[in-house]
């Protein structure tokens, strides 16, 4: 089951850069604009990072996922998932500890299906981090990730 989830998420990504690439190629007679193919290498570099999650799918698939929090810049790590996409962002500027590769599991897909089944003209995708304090006003922070498209 893993292995398709994962077959089937590197298929969208690779078919979106190989759209990209195409563009690009028909705007090359036209003009020389290089956005498209910018995009297209960062949905390759996405791919890319699909392939190290790998372990991570079958691990959760096997019930032996072991969670790692580590220190993440919301921004940088936002960026990085939306690579290669064109929409709506709005991170916050914090630091947090996160299990950045599970998040990104769930994120990449919650935002590729945002894409493939919003409306096909203008899909619209937003995607915001936000950051708040802890209900309990303790020392940690709260992380709340959203993702729409309407």
């Amino acid at each position: 089951k893993a292995d398709s989830m994962l077959n089937h998420t590197l298929k969208n990504i690779m078919a979106n850069s190989a759209g990209e690439i195409e563009q690009f190629l028909d705007l090359l007679s036209v003009a020389c604009d290089t956005s498209s193919l910018q995009r297209s290498l960062e949905c390759l570099q996405r791919g890319m990072r699909w392939c190290k999650n790998r372990q991570a799918y079958l691990d959760l698939v096997a019930g032996d996922y072991v969670s790692t929090l580590e220190p993440t810049e919301i921004k940088t790590f936002g960026l990085e998932l939306v690579a290669g996409r064109q929409l709506s962002i709005d991170f916050a500027d914090h630091c947090v500890m996160l299990d950045t590769r599970l998040c990104d599991l769930v994120l990449d897909n919650a935002l590729s299906n945002a894409f493939q089944h919003g409306r096909v003209e203008d899909p619209a995708v937003r995607f915001a981090i936000a950051v708040s304090d802890a209900p309990d006003g303790g020392p940690q922070k709260a992380v709340s990730f959203r993702v729409t498209n309407r």
